[in-house]
């Protein structure tokens, strides 16, 4: 029997797998969607409006409620003298934290902010006796790229070069959900630039976004779950503006496309450069998990983006979530079964790795 190269579990995919409260809840999310009135969307009201709304409770998303008992606030230097970066801190239960986790919350780049995921930064911090970091980076329209990615990028060299005298031990892990992972991503290859010593036990990518010209399953996803292709270019237009195709495809836009996953053989002179530069590749890239839901149009970002990741050296552990949509790990646990589910995934990924 001929056997593939790739193994992959279809049967994930099936709704058959799909838990019927998962389903009910998904049902009621379509409904709320359909019947959302016109011109209450974050482009529709203004960004800035629509945040301020989200923070009293006022959107479809409910307003963060909870806020670490243990946690604080931080400032760390920006690459532009006299402006700091705000971070949420949250420590583990332990006074003696073992180092850091580089913690990039999402939000399109549009939305949200770095202390509205406190419960999993503490599940996380728990979990892996690490303190965990999030910045507060500068948010689109008013910030539109590099801004973002320049505070991201600020904010890992500080961890990289004073986590060990200030929480115990190294940078550890980093990683994020949806903008958050696109951002992990691309700190994690900034890093191997801005500080070639540096090394780190994993990376986490939760339903990133890798390609922002969009690839299939972005560009023609209308089931309204959260989050469709209309949304997608609306948060792409004020994070990009109107960027042509090749642009978005630039890999400090879409890391996809950076050199660290060209296909072996792309743009190598002999056979022995091809050999240095696996065995190149190979040591730079850390485990990762890949982790998405089955009904999230950047579903294919998640494959390909894993997949490149593998060829060229890395370790990567992919998982899918039956029947979660965009975003299900801000859904409430007692009531949403894919957020349980996933994150289960992540914590005992994490602490695998440890």
């Amino acid at each position: 029997m001929t056997q593939s190269d790739i193994v992959f579990n279809g049967g994930i995919f099936s709704p058959d797998r799909v838990p019927q409260s998962t389903s009910q809840i998904n049902a009621w999310l379509f409904l709320q969607s359909l019947s959302a009135p016109e011109g209450q969307e974050w482009w529709d009201i203004g960004a800035e409006e629509f945040r301020r709304l989200q923070e009293a409770g006022k959107t479809a998303w409910p307003a963060p409620t909870y806020r670490a008992p243990n946690g604080s606030y931080i400032q760390i230097p920006s690459r532009e003298s006299g402006r700091e970066i705000t971070c949420r801190v949250v420590p583990p239960p332990s006074s003696k934290p073992d180092g850091a986790f580089f913690k990039i919350h999402g939000g399109g780049h549009v939305l949200s902010h770095c202390d509205w995921r406190d419960e999993l930064c503490e599940a996380i911090a728990e979990a892996t006796n690490l303190t965990v970091v999030s910045p507060e980076y500068r948010l689109a329209p008013e910030h539109p790229f590099p801004c973002g990615v320049e505070d991201v990028f600020d904010v890992a060299e500080y961890l990289v070069d004073n986590s060990p005298a200030i929480y115990g031990g190294p940078l550890k892990f980093m990683g994020g959900e949806s903008a958050g992972a696109t951002l992990s991503m691309q700190t994690f290859l900034h890093l191997l630039d801005a500080r070639p010593a540096f090394s780190i036990q994993g990376v986490s990518f939760v339903y990133g976004l890798y390609d922002w010209s969009l690839l299939p399953s972005c560009n023609n996803w209308s089931t309204p779950l959260v989050l469709k292709t209309e949304t997608l270019k609306h948060y792409r237009e004020a994070y990009l503006g109107n960027r042509p195709t090749e642009e978005l495809r630039d890999p400090a836009i879409s890391p996809i496309y950076h050199s660290v996953f060209r296909y072996p053989g792309s743009q190598i002179a002999s056979l022995e450069d091809l050999k240095t530069e696996r065995e190149k590749k190979r040591a730079e890239l850390p485990p990762a998990l890949f982790l998405c839901g089955t009904l999230d149009p950047i579903l294919d970002d998640t494959v390909l983006m894993s997949f490149k990741w593998q060829v060229a050296g890395g370790d990567a552990v992919v998982k899918f979530v039956e029947g979660a949509p965009h975003g299900y790990q801000l859904f409430p646990r007692e009531r949403y079964q894919p957020a349980v589910f996933g994150r289960k995934i992540l914590l005992d990924w994490l602490k695998e790795r440890l």
